[in-house]
């Protein structure tokens, strides 16, 4: 890939993850005013998001980054379409058997809820095979322009909801099952089919051979996820709706720079990565001068948060969620430790050191759901906060410790090289 194209691509990628994050919070707004002070309903379709969301990413295997990084095509598409096949009949009778055993608990509108975003992101994975193979023939735009038309038909459907005062919240989990699957197949599969052909394959030995790098990357974007909506599980299964709505409401705030922190990483790790192996000095500044502009960004979003987050919190969503505009600053908070732990944690990962990101995240959750578990609930839902504060805090201080060991192991590394010049690397 040459620099333009990477530049090109990387651009793209940017602005499809920008498009979403923005669209998903904008469509949290129009849901809100619409259903004012009903806040509940909309803590129900977030805590369905909630839950639907990790659990599809861990049946997902994470096959994609497996077929994508696969240089020498080893193996087909049609092999991995037939697993994620496969494993999305499982996840769905995975979130039939959690409906049925909470139906009780959770009710009838949450249930219903729950099962539609099971669908959603059933039809999502789907689509994320023919968007794999746009992503490894260096086609993003295809991409962004796909991520676009699904979240901009549901911000549409959710305006729609706001302006002609409907009261029906599952209009918008099946409007988004529907539209994902109408472009994921007119325009997803049609422009991926333009590179290969999606006819199904199936080998028990090659389906063993994906498993097998797929599970442990799969595993560590599992408890990832899980790590970000561990709070609303217990805000729900303690509090009310109404509190899941408002917290969730505030996290979506961090939505957006978190996808620009991304696309930024994910642009900038193939160097970091080469960096790291050829000059270590240059991986040292990039890595600095990362750390720095991000660091820059972030404090200007907390001091916004700090003087103005009623105000903000009453413009966006309603002075209802205004009254919890401390809770949008802690949220900054936390927001801002999982930026860092992003910036460190493809670091580590383009250090290679894959058990050391993966100890980062496991600590990191620990630390989260033991907060959340020990605080009881007269507290309120600020504590979430906290606890998601100090977690991604946690993965922070794992990440810095695996890099500066990494950083010290490669710099003898090259010590012993200079000392021993006929030795090869």
């Amino acid at each position: 890939m040459t620099n333009k194209s990477l530049k090109h691509n990387a651009s793209w990628a940017i602005g499809g993850n920008v498009f979403f994050a923005v669209g998903r919070l904008l469509i949290i707004m129009f849901l809100a005013k619409a259903f004012g002070k009903d806040s509940a309903t909309v803590g129900r379709f977030m805590f369905a998001i909630a839950v639907a969301t990790p659990l599809a990413v861990l049946f997902n295997l994470e096959s994609r980054s497996v077929y994508v990084t696969d240089a020498r095509d080893e193996i087909s598409i049609g092999h991995y379409f037939s697993l994620r096949i496969i494993s999305n009949i499982f996840y769905l009778i995975a979130m039939a058997i959690i409906c049925m055993t909470l139906s009780k608990h959770w009710g009838k509108q949450k249930t219903i809820l729950v099962m539609l975003m099971g669908g959603v992101r059933a039809a999502e994975s789907i689509c994320d095979i023919f968007l794999s193979v746009l992503q490894k023939k260096e086609q993003m735009k295809y991409w962004a322009v796909s991520q676009s038309l699904k979240t901009g038909s549901v911000l549409v459907l959710a305006a729609a909801i706001w302006i002609f005062d409907i009261k029906h919240i599952w209009i918008i989990p099946v409007g988004w099952l529907i539209m994902t699957a109408i472009v994921g197949y007119c325009f997803d599969h049609r422009k991926a089919s333009k590179f290969t052909d999606f006819n199904l394959q199936w080998d028990h030995n090659i389906a063993k051979k994906i498993l097998n790098k797929a599970l442990p990357m799969g595993l560590f974007v599992t408890l990832s996820s899980f790590n970000s909506q561990i709070g609303q599980y217990f805000i729900e299964w303690r509090l009310t709706d109404q509190h899941v709505a408002y917290f969730g409401a505030m996290l979506h705030f961090m939505a957006g720079p978190m996808a620009i922190q991304n696309g930024f990483n994910q642009a900038l790790l193939p160097r970091l990565a080469k960096y790291y192996h050829e000059n270590l000095t240059a991986f040292i500044v990039l890595l600095t001068k990362l750390i720095v502009i991000s660091s820059i960004a972030m404090a200007g979003m907390l001091v916004i948060f700090h003087f103005w987050a009623a105000d903000i919190l009453t413009l966006i969503y309603t002075e209802e969620y205004a009254a919890y505009s401390n809770l949008l600053f802690l949220a900054g908070i936390a927001g801002c430790f999982i930026l860092f732990s992003m910036i460190l944690g493809d670091a580590v990962i383009a250090a290679q050191r894959f058990k050391g990101r993966l100890l980062a995240i496991i600590v990191g959750l620990a630390i989260n759901i033991a907060i959340c578990t020990l605080v009881n609930e007269t507290r309120g839902i600020e504590p979430a906060a906290y606890a998601m504060a100090a977690g991604a805090l946690a993965v922070v201080i794992v990440c810095a410790i695996v890099l500066g060991v990494a950083i010290g192991q490669m710099g003898s590394a090259d010590a012993d090289l200079k000392g021993n010049p006929n030795e090869k690397k």
